[in-house]
């Protein structure tokens, strides 16, 4: 009996760090070397389409970290939004 409490206590504290590093991200999956650069996971004030081409997000356990990939669809829907925002300033003044 006391060994199934103990083998239970252990399987419990393996569950728990097990737990908490998957919420700390520790097992995003990034391999980088020393002086290696991060992945570009922002766009600049004034990104280009190639910019874009460029994004690299960092990875997660079920996919990309979810705040990441928000930040850029919001920047690219301002921009968007911009553009068509001129485009019809544009069409009026024709």
């Amino acid at each position: 009996m006391a060994l199934w409490t103990l083998v239970g206590i252990i399987v419990a504290i393996f569950v728990l760090v097990f737990a908490l590093a998957g919420s700390y991200n520790k097992f995003s999956g990034e391999m980088s070397e020393p002086g290696e650069e991060s992945p570009r996971v922002h766009l600049g004030e004034d990104f280009t389409a190639s910019d874009i081409e460029q994004i690299r997000f960092t990875p997660a356990i079920r996919g990309y970290r979810m705040d990441q990939v928000d930040a850029v669809i919001q920047q690219l829907q301002q921009r968007i939004a911009d553009y068509e925002a001129e485009a019809a300033v544009d069409s009026e003044t024709d």
